[in-house]
């Protein structure tokens, strides 16, 4: 009984044997007997697929050789192909999804760890989970959960490449014999290469296979003349044969039921299985059910809809391509029904449900995202584009670093800002990668899809996640953001690897509201080196009001210093240019070794007269510079340099000290947020596309140790012992171990954590009041006299943001009540004096804490003129008959 790809037209008149003297026979036998056996072993290899693919639909012979009846349905009866052609065509059939299963690796997984690629999903699978990098054992031995998704992933990804192989890869048999999937030697040499590129070519756009199949292949010596291969109808061919087979035999229900597809596939298995093979109504390939679908599977029904008008591009972009080669056409050309489900219905019917033609559409993109690539997302800060800018350039930069093998500190970017009779504009510059037409198309332009997360990156820079690529970027929004400022743009870009005439613009002259034109540069605008430019027209003066360089204080920036604090510690070099001077904004890396000033200039908040002020407190700041401390993480690279801080500098010195002092925490070198009670940089990372909130790169083990010397190097910084005890409150939040720090006022002495300890003959109840009430009291009461079992500290003012590093971990763990009450006071210094308190009663804290009432808040703490004065505060009484051990 013949196979069931020899019933079809293309096999019966090319391949097959003739009824009538043939006087090609022993040609057309050579390759039918070639191809059957190529089929044979083919076979095998294409059952394995299932093994590490399980949730795919059947890939197997039976799928392979019903592409031979969807290739012969849709080339309709009288479509002439030669007999090479129809040869090239099955082998092509046969090698294109071949690659999927694993055994088509000879050496198996170890050939699939040498891929570059390898150590690239895994990589990205352990950042993805884990957040960190993977050792190079893990590399090569990761996880069993990752690296089952490694080669799903893989196989996926690289099947198609490795089909262009498959010709030419042999197995070894155990006497070390080769053995080829295409055993006739001359006929691999002659249609190896072709079936192999046909067989790649079912995952390349239309446009490629269009610029790669330009060219006939002449007919071996041993065959008639008129014997050619036209690869480009072939490839066509094999195209729209793959996307339209998803009729029952891809997804027999029984092996659904065996199988368990994931959720997503499932959805697919169970639409396919319903359907009947396709047949051709006039130019219309026209799928059926006789199941109708009920309510539940609804969803699988739309999936079915999309699937078709995916069908249906495929066959008209295909249609288009032959008419415009003037090449033979295929006698299918659209899928019929899927312009409306309306209509679709009357061919897969559903139950007791209809599909309307009603889903959530967007009428205004350009304002769509104009709005949440802009102010929606980034609110009114029109500084936000040029981060948006620059953060891009440095990415860019970054993976040609590691493509080239550049030095850690290579690549520029320059900033820079004119006028022309257009007005006045904003450009950024970089030596970077550069961008190809597909992804100035594809990702640039496809808002919210993100290049450097791509599969498409993966494939055209193999190995550069797993040698540390990060780029900043991830959510493909960013470039929107120019709008906020712009409406003309113009983007040239050279891939690195590319030639000066292969510099493209990219160019929007009316913002989003109409197409921008892509074009081949002009001789004057090629770009001499790989890299990118992109310059804005801006709508608003940048020295004006609400204008780039324009402050909330009514101050002016100069670029030089806007780019500064943009990206305090940036990793590329970037200049500026304004006014026509040229200035060197940052240095890679210089972060770590800049001096103080520059420091402070770059992470505290814009100040008119900051060299005044730095001259007036020229002490402070030195003695700030010898107490800042670099902070590394497991492998040991630079994440931090910064010192304890009281955080409220500028209120304690309100003459002389204007600065706000603060640190930031930076995200690919760009500043995300403020931190208090820190002074200095921290490097983060964030998952909100607007990165204005980061968690620190650091250990918390890295962390303590870092708190635990600048415990002893607050003394040395604050010489105000105010400061001192405000800056303990840093500590505090995090370590609790504040032993040597001054914690609170106690009788006119300020105190530590030991001197209260120790204390002896403590009251039995102790009142904390909030320096803040008792100065307040002090000036409006004057005379006023303080208990003597007050105890000043500080629980009512904020620190600061420096919470946002860690999530506070509480060594003390209580009954949930209580656990409520002691949370009140950890937030500040007010914890540390309860535990000291409960070290000099020789009682438990829980004990203490289940004494307290925190809706007593108002006792007397104080006399003026013989009347009992009281304020907001907290009492604490000494438990009567707990102690420690006893209780």
């Amino acid at each position: 009984m013949p196979y069931s790809f020899e019933k079809t037209n293309l096999w019966k008149k090319t391949l097959a044997e003739q009824e009538q003297n043939d006087s090609d026979k022993d040609a057309r036998q050579r390759l039918r007997n070639v191809y059957l056996r190529f089929r044979e072993r083919v076979t095998y290899l294409a059952g394995e697929i299932h093994r590490h693919l399980p949730d795919y639909t059947v890939h197997d012979i039976t799928h392979l050789d019903a592409l031979w009846e969807m290739t012969d349905i849709i080339a309709g009866p009288d479509y002439v192909l030669t007999p090479t052609e129809a040869f090239v065509l099955g082998g092509a059939i046969l090698l294109h999804d071949l690659g999927m299963g694993l055994a088509s690796y000879p050496r198996g997984i170890d050939e699939l760890r040498e891929e570059a690629a390898w150590a690239d999903v895994v990589t990205a699978q352990f950042q993805s989970r884990y957040e960190r990098f993977p050792t190079p054992e893990e590399i090569k031995e990761p996880p069993d959960e990752i690296k089952r998704v490694v080669i799903e992933t893989l196989l996926r990804n690289l099947h198609a490449t490795h089909a262009e192989q498959l010709a030419f890869v042999n197995w070894k048999t155990s006497g070390g014999d080769s053995q080829y999937l295409i055993e006739d030697n001359e006929i691999r040499l002659i249609f190896g290469r072709s079936i192999g590129r046909i067989a790649h070519s079912h995952w390349w756009s239309i446009p490629q296979i269009e610029s790669e199949f330009t060219r006939n292949l002449g007919a071996p010596p041993w065959c008639p003349n008129d014997w050619i291969v036209d690869p480009l109808k072939i490839a066509c061919l094999l195209r729209v044969g793959d996307a339209s087979h998803i009729d029952s035999r891809r997804a027999p229900s029984f092996l659904r039921s065996i199988r368990k597809p994931s959720k997503y596939s499932d959805e697919h298995w169970k639409f396919q299985e319903k359907l009947q093979k396709p047949f051709l109504s006039e130019d219309a390939l026209t799928y059926s059910s006789g199941y109708a679908f009920p309510l539940e599977d609804a969803p699988s029904w739309w999936l079915c809809l999309d699937t078709l008008k995916m069908i249906d591009k495929e066959l008209r972009q295909v249609d288009a391509l032959l008419a415009d080669k003037r090449s033979d056409r295929f006698a299918a050309r659209r899928v019929a029904a899927v312009d409306s489900p309306e209509r679709l219905v009357n061919y897969i019917p559903t139950d007791r449900w209809l599909p309307v033609n009603a889903f959530i559409q967007v009428s205004d993109v350009p304002r769509l995202v104009r709005n949440l690539g802009g102010e929606e997302l980034y609110g009114r800060e029109p500084t936000i584009p040029l981060r948006e800018l620059i953060q891009n350039a440095a990415d860019a930069i970054r993976a040609r670093r590691i493509v080239e093998d550049r030095a850690y500190n290579w690549g520029e970017i320059n900033v820079r800002l004119g006028q022309d009779e257009q007005g006045d504009w904003l450009e950024v510059e970089d030596n970077g990668i550069g961008m190809s037409s597909e992804v100035l198309t594809k990702y640039l332009l496809d808002f919210g899809t993100s290049y450097w997360r791509s599969n498409q990156m993966l494939e055209d820079y193999p190995g550069l996640l797993a040698r540390g690529f990060k780029p900043t970027g991830k959510y493909g929004i960013g470039f929107f953001s120019v709008f906020m400022i712009g409406d003309a743009i113009r983007i040239r870009t050279r891939k690195a690897d590319a030639g000066q005439d292969q510099t493209l613009v990219l160019e929007f002259n009316t913002g989003l509201s109409k197409r921008p034109i892509l074009r081949p540069a002009l001789a004057e605008e090629r770009i001499r080196d790989g890299g990118t430019i992109i310059k804005i027209w801006l709508t608003k003066p940048p020295r004006e009001v609400n204008g780039l360089l324009y402050d909330y204080n009514n101050t002016v920036y100069l670029l030089n210093e806007l780019c500064q604090t943009i990206a305090p510690s940036l990793d590329v070099n970037l200049k500026t240019t304004e006014d026509g001077e040229s200035k060197t904004a940052i240095e890679a890396f210089d972060w770590i070794t800049c001096d103080i000033k520059d420091l402070i200039k770059r992470v505290t908040l814009r100040i008119t007269n900051f060299e005044q002020i730095f001259e007036n407190n020229k002490d402070f700041f030195t003695r700030l510079s010898n107490n800042l401390r670099l902070l590394r993480n497991e492998n040991d690279e630079i994440v931090g340099r910064a010192c304890v801080s009281q955080p409220h500098l500028s209120m304690r010195h309100p003459e002389d000290f204007r600065l706000n002092l603060q640190g930031v925490i930076t995200i690919g070198g760009f500043k995300a947020n403020n931190i208090g009670g820190i002074i200095g940089i921290l490097t983060g990372t964030s998952n909100r596309a607007i990165r204005d909130r980061a968690t620190v790169t650091v250990s918390r083990e890295a962390f303590s140790e870092w708190l635990n010397e600048q415990k002893y190097l607050i003394p040395i910084l604050h010489e105000n012992i105010e400061d001192q005890m405000e800056s303990a409150a840093v500590i505090w939040r995090y370590s609790r171990d504040v032993t040597t720090l001054p914690i609170a006022k106690f009788k006119d002495k300020y105190v530590t954590y030991s001197d209260l300890a120790t204390a002896e003959n403590l009251p039995d109840e102790i009142i904390l009041l909030d320096p803040y009430h008792y100065e307040e009291l002090k000036q409006n009461l004057d005379g006023f006299i303080l208990s003597p079992n007050v105890i000043l500290v500080n629980f009512l003012m904020i620190f600061g943001r420096f919470d946002m590093l860690f999530e506070i971990t509480h060594k003390e763990e209580f009954h949930p009540d209580i656990q409520d009450k002691w949370n009140d006071f950890t937030v500040n210094l007010a914890g540390a004096v309860l535990l000291a308190l409960s070290e000099a009663w020789n009682v438990s804290l829980e004990a203490i804490l289940s004494e307290y009432d925190n809706n007593d808040n108002h006792p007397v703490v104080g006399q003026f003129q013989g009347n009992e004065i009281k304020e907001y505060a907290k009492r604490i009484r000494k438990p009567k008959i707990l102690e420690k051990g006893n209780n």
